[in-house]
Formats: C-alpha cells, sequence, structure tokens
C-alpha cells in the first residue's frame, strides 16, 4: 500500500470525487490501493479551510477510479 499527501491550496482544491483522477496523475497503478492524507494548512478564523471548507485533515484510500 502507498501513501500519498494531498495539501489543499488556491489552485487545487480539495473535492473527494476528484481524488482518483489526482492519483492517476501522481502515477499509481490503478490495482494499488493507494492512502492519501490531505491537508488543510490555510485556515480561515472559524477553523475552516479558506479553498474547500474543510475542519479537519482526513485521510481517503483510494483504487482505481473508487474511494475505499
Amino acid at each position: 500500500m502507498q501513501g500519498l499527501r494531498f495539501q489543499c491550496n488556491a489552485s487545487e482544491q480539495f473535492i473527494v470525487w476528484e481524488l482518483p483522477a489526482w492519483v492517476k496523475r501522481q502515477e499509481f497503478s490503478a490495482d494499488e490501493t493507494v492512502i492519501v492524507e490531505v491537508l488543510h494548512p490555510d485556515r480561515e478564523m472559524d477553523g475552516s479551510c479558506r479553498w474547500c471548507g474543510g475542519r479537519r485533515n482526513e485521510t481517503v484510500a483510494v483504487r482505481g477510479d473508487h474511494i475505499l
């Protein structure tokens, strides 16, 4: 199982259903399970991510076109 780190920012915001395509762009095999740690480093005063609104860092497993 491989691991990646996705950092939410202005040009590439965290949208969960777009993670499989992002993992493919990182050149991982479609039959490999990849654990993606999603970080939201730029917070607003209320604690939400400035770019996607997320309130906490997530870990998402992706295999091929599927979120596990």
